[in-house]
């Protein structure tokens, strides 16, 4: 397992980047750190160093990663929250609306969007998400060495580093 820094992100520091989580009655500290913590396990050295809080403040991709992971997780919990508070069901799958009718109260959504393991689907939950899953193919990708040509045999700036090797493989490790 690689070894994990924390990123610089502290509750007081999240609430003033994203301040649509400043409620602390909505949005407990508890409930922050514990997706901080989450996050310290999950993303790795590759996600790169923490920033510094300066002055000036310095977020690094770690920071901004485990922002968007933070948020992600806590938009989620607010859902549920929410549909609990007015007795709706909680733990239900919602994907993103995909139609809605006024008059006669009707609205569709792709939950096969956020439920489909080959790719981003869970991430696509919240726009957090998608923000930290952009980030994430960032850095999956690598680098990519460019050349005249590629004698036969050789890898393409198309091709992975390690044929066969998962799009993500590293980042979680």
């Amino acid at each position: 397992m690689s070894v994990t820094t924390p990123s610089i992100l502290t509750p007081t520091l999240f609430r003033q980047l994203q301040r649509v989580f400043r409620d602390p009655d909505r949005f407990p500290d508890t409930s922050v750190q514990a997706y901080l913590a989450q996050a310290a396990q999950f993303l790795t050295s590759a996600w790169g160093a923490p920033g510094s809080v300066g002055p000036p403040l310095q977020l690094t991709t770690l920071d901004y990663g485990t922002m968007w992971y933070v948020a992600h997780y806590l938009a989620l919990e607010d859902q549920e929250m929410q549909a609990g508070a007015l007795g709706g069901p909680v733990g239900e799958v919602r994907g993103p609306k995909t139609s809605k009718s006024v008059r006669g109260v009707s609205v569709s959504m792709d939950t096969a969007a956020v439920t489909n393991q080959d790719g981003p689907a869970f991430w696509n939950m919240t726009r957090y998400g998608i923000q930290f899953w952009d980030i994430a193919r960032k850095l999956g990708a690598g680098g990519i060495q460019v050349q005249a040509g590629f004698p036969t045999g050789q890898l393409t700036p198309l091709e992975p580093a390690v044929p066969g090797q998962d799009f993500f493989w590293g980042l979680w490790q």
